[in-house]
């Protein structure tokens, strides 16, 4: 962020996680952030978590597959279910990744 412009509100909080170095693994700073975008702008990061969800790229889409699931965004069912279907028919991603969305999906029909 320059010095000229202002914080916008998906900007991360100063004094938040410091950026992954090279080396560490970047999945707890982005589940860190959307927890923290979750509290500030819900319908926002539910936009964006749906559209990690289209993509097919195995650590976005599997990153809000996770964050689907322990933030309880049942918003996001359907896609769920589409992209499980997707990877069901091999047309999308991997087979091993049908576990995780299994659970994901049970998780939010359950709660």
């Amino acid at each position: 962020m320059s010095r000229n412009r202002k914080p916008a509100p998906t900007d991360p909080p100063a004094g938040g996680p410091a950026p992954a170095t090279p080396g560490e693994p970047l999945e707890p700073q982005l589940l860190g952030y959307v927890a923290w975008l979750m509290e500030r702008d819900r319908p926002g990061a539910v936009l964006a978590l749906r559209d990690w969800l289209r993509l097919h790229e195995p650590l976005r889409t599997m990153l809000a597959v996770r964050v689907a699931a322990e933030h309880g965004l049942v918003e996001l069912l359907p896609q769920l279910r589409r992209l499980r279907e997707e990877v069901r028919s091999r047309a999308v991603l991997e087979p091993a990744f049908l576990a995780d969305i299994d659970r994901a999906i049970e998780v939010l029909s359950s709660g």
